[in-house]
Formats: structure tokens, sequence, C-alpha cells
């Protein structure tokens, strides 16, 4: 099997999400540590937005990781990270959705953003003030919904999916921000972010 190469942060969620599909599969790769929104012209051709991550292989593919993992599952189907039942397979994709979208709005945005990358990379203060309004508004409410619909043992979908692979890998960067589930709380949340890991 040949390498492919990915271009992106190993900081990225969306990155990461692809990284656990390829080392889950056996996908030899190699990355190329570019910044998104950054990058040269080589860069802005292969994407546009000067998003990551990107794949490069054999064929063109665009700068999204639901894109390239859905092509990871159709050129390499095993082991099968998306449910095998029709139903089954569109709430792991709507599970994944909702964490690029919304998990990624809070805890990417609100969150890690404010706490590692402002500092970090930018040399601006955290505000602390939208940190705290997102911990009391909009975590929560994330937090609702995944306890939710997480199971009382195991995986959702019975077995590592497509939905658990995006869902961890926030949850990975909200560790970074020292934010970790309450487990008193919402203790299947916990058990199952637990297991993720």
């Amino acid at each position: 099997m040949r390498r492919v190469q990915i271009i992106g942060s190993y900081l990225s969620l969306y990155v990461r999400k692809v990284l656990v599909v390829l080392d889950l599969k056996v996908i030899p790769y190699e990355i190329d540590p570019t910044v998104p929104f950054f990058g040269d012209d080589r860069f802005s051709r292969i994407s546009p937005v000067r998003r990551i991550p990107v794949l490069v292989d054999d064929h063109g593919l665009p700068p999204d990781s639901s894109i390239v993992c859905q092509y990871l599952k159709e050129r390499y189907p095993e082991p099968r990270l998306y449910p095998t039942d029709l139903a089954d397979r569109a709430r792991a994709r709507w599970l994944e959705e909702y964490a690029d979208s919304r998990m990624g709005e809070v805890f990417f945005w609100k969150l890690f953003n404010q706490v590692a990358i402002k500092p970090a990379v930018w040399g601006e203060q955290t505000d602390s003030r939208a940190v705290e309004d997102a911990l009391k508004n909009d975590v929560p409410l994330v937090l609702d919904y995944l306890e939710s619909i997480a199971p009382l043992d195991g995986f959702v979908f019975g077995a590592v999916s497509i939905a658990g692979i995006s869902i961890a890998s926030f949850f990975r960067n909200a560790e970074f921000a020292r934010f970790q589930v309450d487990a008193a709380r919402r203790p299947l949340t916990a058990a199952y972010v637990s297991i993720l890991f």
C-alpha cells in the first residue's frame, strides 16, 4: 500500500479524525504540518479556502475531513467504521456532522481557540468572559445532547465508528483547554469519552 500524505497540523481535531481513520485502517501516511489559513501558493491551489486536512494520494480530494473519511471508507472498506444498517449509518453521519459543526463551534472556537491558540499563536490574551460564557451556556447544551445519545456501555452502534472518532477528536482538544466532563452530572457521556480515548 502506498503512503498517503496528510497536509495539516496535529493540533487540528479535523486532521486528528482523519489520522485515526488512517491508523485504524492501517494506511501508512506522512504529515505535512501546514497550518490552516497560511501555507504557500501550492497549498492555496490544493485548498482554495486554506483549510485542513488535505489528503494527497493519486486522486485529488477536497479539503474536508468528512469527505476524506468517506473516501477512505470506500477505497479501503475494512475495517468498517460506518454502520452497516442504513438508518444507523445516517445517524453516524449526523453525529459526525454534529461534532464537526456544533462541537467545533463550542469546544474548538469558544474554548480551545481562546485558551490555547490566541495566546500561543497570536500573542493575544484569552477572553475570560467568552470562555466563562461558553462554559455556562454552550457546553451544557452540547453535553446534554451527548448524554441523551450515549450508550449505557460500549460504543454507539456497538463498535468504533466515525461517530465516536469525531466526538473523541473534540474532547481531546477540550482536554488541551483543561476541560473534562463531570462524571457525576453526566455519567454516560463521561464513560463514553473514557472508552473513546
